[in-house]
């Protein structure tokens, strides 16, 4: 029924007439992972066309091929063409290949639209669903920036003190970065020739190290607790769907380690990350699951959703402290 009641929705752009995302598909997917009943998800659907401006697909040109199609990446006029050519490709080689012989040429732009085309994509993963996968590359194509590739050597630092470094630093507290969106942000941060002074790369070879970088973007979320934040969390839980497509797993959590920090630039909310944390209690997932659906909040919702996907995999509280405070029930 979920897949059913996802693609009968996507008639509509995976961006606004704004250029904000179209959360409609990927918050159905979450409602129905918490639980949500069928009516419940019918009148998300009819509230989020109300309240939103849905744009409707454009005509494809169908000039994108597999010997041009890197050439409009960013262009998102192109998104319906992009659409033809996965579909195209889908066919031709099926989901999972056409996810690992395209997706790892545009690792680079993994931050692209606030991780956003990443968290569409695995959505589609999660729910094997292709009409989803081949909008989720699309997506991902059509509004593509490049992250900086950054030489250095790894450092023997450890994620937390890295951060610590670059929140005490002159650079952090005196520059903020202007856009009206966060992947405006983004590319402001990116474009500082500060950024790559100061930005240090951990062992991503370490699986230590991948969990102390769990554990940083959650510290950072419930410390500033922002919109940016927000998406770190969730793009965090994408990272374990998209892995087993990637072919060169450290190459990954570099640059996912750079959108991060540029994510951190970007917030600029002088909140330490290693501030004193809040403890949940009486906590509870049914409970959760249902504040987050009557929220009516896709945000919540998905937030809600990663935190319980990773918990399950870790039992780690921060995943309870971050979904409980995202639905309003934290106590200290």
């Amino acid at each position: 029924m979920i897949l059913e009641l996802i693609n009968s929705n996507n008639k509509f752009r995976p961006f606004f007439k704004s250029g904000e995302t179209n959360h409609l598909p990927m918050a159905l997917y979450a409602m129905e992972k918490l639980n949500a009943t069928e009516k419940e998800m019918k009148h998300f659907i009819v509230e989020y066309e109300k309240t939103h401006d849905m744009e409707k697909l454009h005509v494809a040109k169908s000039v994108i091929y597999e010997n041009n199609w890197i050439e409009y990446l960013g262009n998102n006029d192109m998104f319906e063409d992009y659409q033809v050519f996965f579909n195209s490709e889908i066919k031709r080689l099926g989901w999972e290949k056409t996810i690992i012989t395209y997706f790892n040429r545009i690792i680079s732009g993994i931050a692209s639209e606030a991780f956003h085309c990443l968290i569409k994509l695995c959505y589609a993963i999660e729910s094997k669903n292709s009409e989803e996968v081949v909008n989720g590359l699309a997506y991902s194509c059509a509004c593509y920036f490049e992250i900086p590739t950054i030489e250095k050597d790894k450092s023997k630092k450890s994620v937390a003190e890295i951060i610590k470094d670059i929140e005490n630093s002159n650079w952090f507290s005196k520059h903020t970065y202007e856009g009206n969106t966060i992947s405006k942000k983004l590319i402001k941060v990116f474009h500082d020739p500060e950024f790559s002074t100061h930005i240090q790369f951990p062992d991503f070879t370490n699986e230590v190290v991948i969990q102390q970088l769990k554990n940083s973007v959650l510290k950072i979320h419930l410390a500033k607790w922002n919109f940016i934040s927000l998406h770190m969390v969730t793009s965090f839980h994408s990272l374990k769907i998209i892995e087993p497509f990637i072919l060169n797993k450290e190459d990954l959590y570099i640059k996912y380690w750079t959108s991060i920090i540029g994510c951190l630039l970007a917030i600029n909310k002088v909140a330490n990350t290693n501030s004193a944390l809040d403890i949940v209690c009486d906590f509870s997932w049914e409970v959760t699951f249902k504040k987050a659906i009557e929220t009516m909040d896709e945000h919540a919702i998905k937030l809600v959703y990663s935190c319980f996907m990773e918990y399950n995999l870790s039992h780690d509280f921060l995943f309870e402290a971050i979904a409980s405070k995202a639905t309003n029930q934290m106590c200290i």
